[in-house]
């Protein structure tokens, strides 16, 4: 998912003191790890994936010498999420949100809630992901309007994964009239199309899961959640394996879809979940990100059918 299109970088003034630089406002940090999170930042705008590694290798390296140090933890937190690595995202996230929870100068940031909620989201934690979107939006006296958008918009996006859209209506209707966000434009045609294929009380014809994610050239997985019987754990699944879950797995209608007016994918909405020790039997695997150059990760989903329990 592209992160930027639902967080947003970290961006606090500096403070010149003459003769030593920038200096955070809200962290005591040396000058030249906030010169580097600054360039890692510029870094990020781009969209480019070399630069993102760039960034990603800067911010490490200043996490290195100030591991509590907030601008890094979000801004990699975000980089993580570009890359489709959500675990990775939440891990770097919550210690963002630790350090923000014992500073008085950070707390008001409520923007680490609602990139945490998008990234528990991505990792397939609804649960956890509800609890901080709703933190985020309780706090929306507290927020600037660009935030609020995009935690009425998350949210919505959740509601409808869930199925709750009356929810989902309600967020989306008030981020439109509130910011005429063309983005809740976008998710309440989903609404509409899913409330739609409810009330035709029709059989779903294809049912979706993510298997997960490998390097385009092969080797280990990135993220994986099953098991390919009978093969060696870096492969491809194919049409015809017979695949078990690793752990719960939510079952869609769709592959995702790329979304012009948001620049992310779309997800169809939620029919069911796959439980551990579940098996599937494999009918066809494509790889999102085939098309996209760019992008080093290949991102594998399949559509299948459940085999019998003997």
């Amino acid at each position: 998912m592209k992160a930027l299109l639902v967080a947003v970088l970290v961006s606090v003034p500096v403070v010149l003191l003459k003769g030593q630089g920038p200096r955070d406002p809200y962290q005591d940090v040396a000058p030249d790890l906030v010169r580097k999170v600054d360039l890692a930042k510029q870094k990020q705008l781009h969209g480019d994936p070399r630069q993102d590694a760039e960034a990603q290798s800067l911010l490490l390296d200043v996490l290195k010498s100030k591991p509590d140090y907030y601008r890094a933890l979000y801004n990699l937190g975000l980089i993580y999420l570009a890359n489709n690595e959500a675990d990775k995202a939440v891990e770097v996230l919550e210690r963002a949100k630790a350090v923000r929870d014992q500073s008085s100068n950070l707390q008001d940031d409520n923007a680490v809630l609602n990139t945490l909620g998008w990234a528990y989201l991505n990792a397939g934690d609804l649960d956890v992901a509800e609890r901080y979107l709703k933190m985020a939006y309780d706090m929306k006296t507290k927020n600037d309007p660009p935030l609020n958008e995009r935690v009425m918009n998350n949210l919505g996006y959740l509601y409808l994964q869930e199925g709750k859209t009356t929810e989902a209506r309600k967020l989306l209707d008030e981020s439109r009239s509130q910011f005429n966000s063309g983005r809740a434009n976008t998710i309440m045609k989903l609404v509409d199309e899913y409330e739609q294929r409810q009330n035709q009380n029709d059989s779903f014809k294809q049912l979706w899961a993510g298997y997960g994610q490998q390097p385009k050239a092969g080797g280990e997985w990135i993220q994986r959640h099953f098991d390919n019987k009978g093969k060696d754990t870096k492969a491809i699944p194919s049409a015809d394996d017979t695949v078990e879950g690793l752990h719960k797995v939510y079952i869609r209608t769709t592959v995702p879809v790329w979304d012009n007016n948001s620049k992310d994918f779309l997800y169809g909405p939620i029919v069911g979940y796959i439980k551990p020790g579940d098996k599937l039997q494999v009918l066809e695997v494509v790889d999102k990100n085939s098309t996209d150059a760019k992008n080093k990760i290949a991102w594998y989903w399949i559509r299948f059918k459940r085999v019998s329990k003997q």
